[in-house]
């Protein structure tokens, strides 16, 4: 990391904790989805408190996420931690698969970890734990609470902020021996599913925040998609229902 960059970054941390306006701002439920092992909860420390090791407190909102101003706007990022395994690999008496899809439902942005020293952790979590994220989404949008009116998604599910994340990147600068995945056969993955991509050292601070900042471009851009999506969902409704009642009136004339 360059010093500019550094300075750059310890500025908006101090900025950050000096927001007064945190309370009021939107909170934006992020998932880090990922095997066992490829380092989910040292990105989120990294990005969440600046250091390794944190001691987390799911009572304390305060270590559990992170305002970050992105274009002049301010998100509050609320992580949480997602191993992928638990939804194929051996059944867990204690996994409640209800309260984990829930999680994957309502989050409105996801990060798909793997160890880019291990290909299985690649493999894994863009053919099963991608699968399982897209199944979770919601059929349907609520377009009036009071009515209790909801609109399907033409998509056909509720689409979702996403970036693919390769962690460990300072082992293979140690020993490039230690790669098991291909960074361009990873580029090419991300961008078919068109959700940005980054190698990162999780030790460096700026290295996760500059994925965060990138999957919170993603959710904007998902969420604009959707809502053209609903809104022409509803125009079409409309437009039939009116056709109907045209074709009910003309009948008894």
């Amino acid at each position: 990391m360059t010093s500019e960059r550094q300075t750059q970054l310890q500025g908006q941390r101090q900025t950050e904790r000096s927001t007064t306006m945190i309370d009021r701002i939107p909170t934006t439920k992020v998932v880090i989805f990922g095997e066992s092992g490829v380092g989910k909860t040292c990105f989120s420390d990294m990005f969440v408190m600046g250091t390794h090791y944190s001691t987390w407190a799911i009572a304390d909102q305060a270590q559990n996420h992170r305002p970050l101003l992105v274009d002049d706007t301010w998100h509050k990022l609320d992580l949480l931690d997602v191993n992928s395994s638990l939804f194929h690999g051996p059944l867990d008496p204690n996994f409640n698969s209800t309260l984990y899809n829930d999680f994957l439902a309502r989050a409105r942005g996801i990060a798909l970890l793997y160890d880019i020293t291990s290909r299985k952790s690649y493999e894994d979590i863009t053919t099963k734990g991608y699968w399982c994220v897209y199944q979770s989404r919601f059929h349907t949008a609520m377009v009036d609470p009071a009515a209790g009116n909801r609109v399907a998604f033409p998509c056909p599910r509720q689409r979702f902020g996403c970036v693919l994340v390769g962690t460990k990147k300072d082992l293979v600068r140690q020993d490039s021996g230690k790669r098991e995945v291909d960074e361009e056969v990873a580029r090419e993955w991300a961008d078919s599913q068109g959700i940005p991509f980054f190698e990162v050292d999780t030790d460096v601070e700026v290295e996760t925040e500059d994925a965060m900042r990138a999957l919170v471009g993603d959710i904007r851009r998902k969420e604009e998609r959707d809502a053209e999506d609903v809104q022409t969902e509803r125009n079409r409704l409309k437009e039939s229902k009116e056709r109907r009642f045209r074709t009910i009136k003309g009948a008894f004339r």
